[in-house]
């Protein structure tokens, strides 16, 4: 058994190494494919008005749809917030809201992964997405297209917090493992301490 010890320690220690890794890893490599997506889908939206020779409005929400991926990165609701209003703005202006929707949902996706809170957030992202519906059609086809858009937006968003809410466990877990570890070698330490000095002691008197 006491054998058995050193290698339970050393197992212990690899598997919190390749959790630590995971927890850092894989929601970053998320967060970048969504905002990669997001991109992606911006320079489509571009690519798009020159071929096809749309209207200068569309150009000018595209442009402030750039300028709201970059301030994402820093700022998560702002960013997440602001892509809902070009949802809106854009619906309301008669222009074709599927590709802002398809921004905003990788957006707020990638603001819940990074820690946002899912329920407010997601909250918002189905009521705006609910309305640009509206806005961009009659009432019976709105409906029925709304319970895609605020469906496949709650899904996204739920996931994405669920990766989150797992790995940031794992790490919070692995860190008690760490604080404990150390905890226990600094308790080894100060007792070897007190041995030899008790021993110390009793060799001089």
């Amino acid at each position: 058994m006491q054998h058995d010890a050193p290698l339970r320690k050393q197992l212990s220690k690899i598997l919190a190494n390749f959790a630590d890794a995971h927890v850092h890893r894989i929601p970053r490599t998320l967060d970048l494919i969504f905002f990669g997506c997001a991109s992606f889908a911006t320079i489509f939206a571009l690519f798009e008005f020159f071929a096809a020779g749309l209207r200068p409005l569309y150009l000018l929400f595209v442009v402030l749809t750039v300028f709201i991926l970059l301030l994402s990165r820093r700022h998560l609701w702002i960013g997440a917030l602001s892509s809902m209003a070009i949802l809106l703005l854009a619906s309301w202006a008669g222009v074709e809201p599927v590709l802002f929707w398809t921004i905003t949902v990788f957006m707020v996706s990638s603001a819940t992964l990074r820690g946002a809170n899912v329920f407010g957030l997601s909250a918002l992202a189905a009521v705006s997405s609910f309305a640009s519906c509206l806005l961009a059609n009659d009432f019976d086809q709105g409906i029925r297209e709304s319970q895609i858009l605020v469906s496949v937006i709650l899904a996204m968003a739920g996931m994405s917090s669920a990766v989150h809410s797992y790995f940031r466990y794992l790490y919070e877990q692995g860190q008690r493992i760490r604080d404990a570890g150390s905890k226990r070698i600094a308790e080894i330490n100060q007792r070897v301490a007190d041995e030899r000095l008790q021993i110390a002691s009793c060799t001089t008197s």
